[in-house]
């Protein structure tokens, strides 16, 4: 969603996982989130506008941040 609250819109959903924690990058082009989707949580990365969710971590992982 825009700053203002409008213009909201799914950008990912996985029904079966639990998915929290979500940031947005600086330049607004990506989503670092937690999800549980493996079986334990780990930190996803959502490309907004192609919709790609890359894992990155695979030992355990919660919390994204950026760091400038």
């Amino acid at each position: 969603m825009k700053a203002g609250g409008t213009d909201i819109r799914l950008v990912h959903n996985t029904s079966s996982a639990y998915e929290w924690g979500a940031v947005v990058s600086p330049d607004g082009h990506y989503v670092a989130f937690t999800s549980d989707v493996s079986g334990q949580d780990e930190i996803y990365l959502l490309q907004i506008a192609s919709g790609e969710i890359t894992r990155l971590t695979y030992e355990g992982g919660m919390y994204p941040s950026w760091v400038p």
